[in-house]
């Protein structure tokens, strides 16, 4: 076990449980990481304490079932990570508690179902990863109300109609799923994927031209300086790039050649609007294109 600061660690641990409350008396703790264990389950109540987590790491373990409740009191929660573990299935609103959870990671699980309220009150999320080998059946009202959701990655034995319905943000969609068993308008009303597909019929009638893509990010913590300028080098310079990067790889795919693009990521530096203006700061979550004769 390890403890610095405002982080902790047990990972490669040989434990198949936790006990409930064991990390009550850190309730500064910001992140812990649990990865790489031997993790077979958890009981509820396990995190209780742990008012001020943001990070939690339970990736490459062995959890095969999350009882209801055992997020409950991670209120400032912002990354989980459940990456490669065993889980087949998840209890209805698995996750009601993480109300400021902005990642997310659920690949390569072996799902075999997914209630269709799963991802309810993730109304904050914004990356969220559900591919990998297995394909379940997806509901078609999984990712309702994920309207900040922008990247996307799900692999499901079936693409209902209406199963993106309502992802306003959406920037990046994979699936593992092939293209003839989609329904044909499976994608219709994701706006800024339709965005990509006029702005490639754009961008071909100006082949003169480079272009420069800007990635930008939207700042949780801009009231605490220190803060701020953690986030803004750990989470929001990556975020920001690989907002930007995934828009060159989706205008790629759409036939413009990537020699003629660059991409940067200035993090949360250039808003348009305050960081603190809670009903416009999404305004801030962007990329912008640059035009520059070669």
């Amino acid at each position: 076990v390890w403890i610095l600061g405002e982080e902790a660690g047990l990972p490669y641990n040989a434990f198949p449980s936790l006990p409930k409350g064991v990390f009550v008396a850190l309730p500064n703790l910001e992140e812990l990481s649990l990865e790489l264990g031997a993790l077979s389950s958890l009981p509820a109540g396990v995190f209780e304490g742990l008012t001020s987590l943001l990070e939690l790491d339970l990736s490459h373990n062995a959890l095969s079932s999350l009882p209801k409740g055992v997020f409950a009191g991670l209120t400032s929660l912002e990354r989980l990570d459940l990456f490669l573990n065993s889980q087949s299935s998840l209890p209805d609103a698995a996750f009601i508690d993480l109300t400021n959870l902005r990642r997310l990671y659920l690949g390569y699980n072996p799902w075999s179902s997914l209630p269709g309220d799963s991802f309810s009150g993730l109304t904050e999320l914004q990356v969220l990863t559900l591919g990998g080998r297995a394909r379940p059946p997806l509901p078609a009202n999984l990712f309702s109300g994920l309207t900040n959701l922008e990247f996307l990655t799900v692999s499901g034995s079936s693409t209902p109609r209406n199963l993106f319905r309502g992802l306003e943000s959406l920037e990046y969609l994979s699936l593992g799923t092939s293209a003839s068993t989609l329904p044909p308008d499976v994608f219709s009303g994701l706006k800024n994927l339709e965005t990509l597909d006029r702005l490639a019929e754009i961008l071909h009638r100006y082949d003169a031209y480079n272009i420069l893509l800007e990635g930008h990010a939207v700042s949780v913590h801009w009231a605490d300086f220190a803060k701020a300028r953690v986030e803004h080098e750990q989470v929001l310079l990556p975020l920001s790039a690989a907002r930007a990067a995934a828009v060159r790889e989706a205008l790629i795919e759409r036939g413009i050649r990537g020699g003629r693009m660059t991409t940067t990521g200035l993090g949360g530096a250039e808003p348009i609007v305050p960081h603190g203006d809670e009903r416009n700061r999404w305004k801030n979550r962007r990329v912008e294109f640059w035009l520059i004769r070669q």
